[in-house]
């Protein structure tokens, strides 16, 4: 068992805790699209 023990009510507010401070995660398709239009972006920019 851990040092620390919490009842129903605290379990659940430190999973809302580190639910809110979790980093947020782009989509692997939006991860995909950004980094496909900074390539077109420095392309256009070689190019020139």
């Amino acid at each position: 068992m851990g040092k620390y023990l919490f009842d129903n009510k605290g379990q659940a507010a430190i999973t809302n805790f580190h639910e809110k401070n979790k980093p947020e995660r782009l989509d692997k398709k939006q991860q995909v699209q950004a980094l496909r239009e900074k390539m077109l972006k420095n392309k256009k920019k070689t190019n020139k």
